[in-house]
């Protein structure tokens, strides 16, 4: 449909100074960044954007910052999940407010794991609450509350404004292949997560769209360019030599996202918040070093990015 929100929308990072406190200016550029490789939209206060480490004044901040960076260049989606039905609705009002073409959101992240009642009661608040497209996230434990196939599309089809399904739960590919069975026009579309480490299955599976890392944009972008063409051969081609990437991010995730990110040239420094993280040694450096170099010729976005 004209109307469908399609691409590749990379879930953004938050870049912090040494102190650990917001870099704006770190923000500003990995939005150029993002935009200048090529995306079709760009998603942010998620998990890869380490967003259950934020004040609620951080999130309202770093919403304004992306939004205003982008500049209406393509849409922005916003993260609202939040700890109850009343902070998620006041973050998305927020996330509207401020110019989100969209928010997405899976059930609150402190009761795990919420019961179907308590999430359907959860997003009838949240689709009640906004008039733009809420994007219903349904991930695996810890961080998520995996849904069925035949709960989500229910949601889809009752509930004004719940139309898109960012899906990374097990075998995505066949739940977006049943979400949308079931659902019918009441989904507007699903986007896999996952890192995009099953975009070729979810593709043919009839995904809208990837909502990966954003460490190499213009790469990713490339594949999905390839998919619309229906170049199998070129995508395939492309996503064979990211594998080397994906396997480490599966390891790594936001640590190894930023790690590219600073050597890029796009952020000051490689500081997280999220407690528990695995830093790189030396010999993952080298892998890391190595799984770049199989990159070579494919990163056409160089600093400065602003």
């Amino acid at each position: 449909m004209g109307d469908q929100f399609r691409g590749l929308y990379p879930v953004g990072v938050t870049p912090f100074d040494e102190s650990g406190a917001v870099d704006e200016r770190s923000l500003k550029r990995s939005i150029e960044f993002y935009i200048e490789a090529g995306v079709n939209g760009i998603a942010h206060v998620l998990g890869g954007s380490e967003f259950f480490t934020l004040t609620d004044e951080e999130r309202h901040l770093i919403t304004r910052v992306v939004v205003e960076t982008v500049n209406h260049r393509c849409p922005v989606w916003i993260g609202v999940a939040g700890v109850s039905i009343q902070h998620t609705v006041e973050l998305a009002k927020h996330a509207e407010q401020s110019g989100a073409a969209a928010v997405v959101s899976m059930p609150s992240y402190i009761r795990m794991p919420m019961s179907q009642t308590e999430t359907e009661e959860y997003y009838r608040a949240l689709g009640a609450a906004v008039k733009i497209p809420v994007v219903f996230q349904n991930a695996l434990a810890p961080s998520g509350v995996p849904m069925s196939a035949e709960f989500v599309s229910r949601l889809l089809r009752e509930i004004e404004h719940i139309d898109y399904v960012k899906e990374e739960t097990k075998n995505p590919g066949r739940m977006i292949a049943a979400i949308q069975h079931l659902a019918g026009k009441s989904c507007k579309g699903i986007l896999g997560g996952a890192g995009g480490r099953y975009v070729l299955d979810e593709y043919r599976r009839g995904a809208c769209g990837t909502m990966p890392y954003p460490h190499v944009p213009e790469v990713q972008a490339a594949v999905w360019t390839a998919l619309e063409a229906n170049d199998w051969e070129k995508a395939r081609s492309i996503f064979l030599r990211l594998l080397p990437l994906y396997n480490l991010e599966s390891r790594f995730g936001t640590v190894l996202c930023k790690e590219i990110l600073h050597r890029r040239g796009v952020i000051a420094t490689t500081k997280c918040r999220a407690p528990g993280l695995m830093p790189l040694d030396a010999i993952d450096q080298e892998e890391l070093s190595g799984a770049l170099a199989d990159l070579r010729g494919l990163f056409t976005c160089h600093p400065p990015f602003e």
